[in-house]
């Protein structure tokens, strides 16, 4: 990835994780096994999911991701 996750560090993007009480959680520059899992994911549910769909609203959009995951 070319943005080396810039926006991440950004003082303003730690302030809104620390209102809601969040603990950020980074690696090393340069270490992409730490998303894997979570690409992983992302890359089945979009094939699986997303694309096979068409959605009238959010609403529809939100209950079909809910279906999936619970499935």
């Amino acid at each position: 990835h070319s943005d080396q996750g810039w926006h991440y560090q950004h003082e303003s993007y730690r302030h809104k994780l620390a209102k809601h009480s969040l603990k950020q959680s980074m690696s090393r520059r340069g270490n992409c096994l730490d998303n894997a899992a979570m690409e992983s994911f992302f890359g089945t549910l979009k094939s699986e999911f997303f694309y096979l769909n068409n959605f009238d609203s959010i609403e529809s959009l939100e209950a079909g991701l809910v279906e999936y995951i619970r499935y």
